[in-house]
């Protein structure tokens, strides 16, 4: 299909996004680091929205909500990591011959929270926080 440029256009488009904002200030990433952490999903209350925040090699998604009135951040599940599920499976002790049936229900486990994990995602927005 060709798509003549007389046809074409350019325009100019509004993006709204929201920023989190501390005293007035937009949250920093050392504020950011110093929330408390959540660390099971049952214990996120009132929702504020979610950061990506992570490295070049992994990024990952926290969820910010409060607790009692005080902010605190969740980090959700990631990919599904087999290799560092065999080093556990090593160092807890599995045969080889157990490994399949412990692979198996490790990435089922992770499945699980992850899509659990999608879900609370899917009704909060994206936050920006300063560099």
């Amino acid at each position: 299909m060709e798509i003549e440029t007389k046809r074409a256009s350019l325009d100019t488009m509004a993006v709204t996004i929201q920023a989190l904002h501390v005293d007035g200030k937009q949250m920093t990433l050392a504020v950011f680091r110093q929330l408390p952490e959540t660390w099971t999903r049952e214990e996120v209350y009132d929702p504020w929205g979610y950061v990506r925040h992570g490295t070049a090699a992994r990024t990952d998604v926290w969820i910010i909500h409060s607790v009692g009135g005080v902010l605190h951040r969740y980090k959700t599940t990631g990919p599904f990591d087999s290799e560092g599920v065999i080093k556990e499976m090593k160092a807890d002790g599995y045969r080889q011959s157990e490994m399949a049936d412990g692979m198996r229900e490790a990435r089922l486990d992770h499945k699980v929270e992850w899509d659990a994990d999608r879900a609370l995602l899917a009704g909060i927005t994206q936050l920006f926080i300063a560099v």
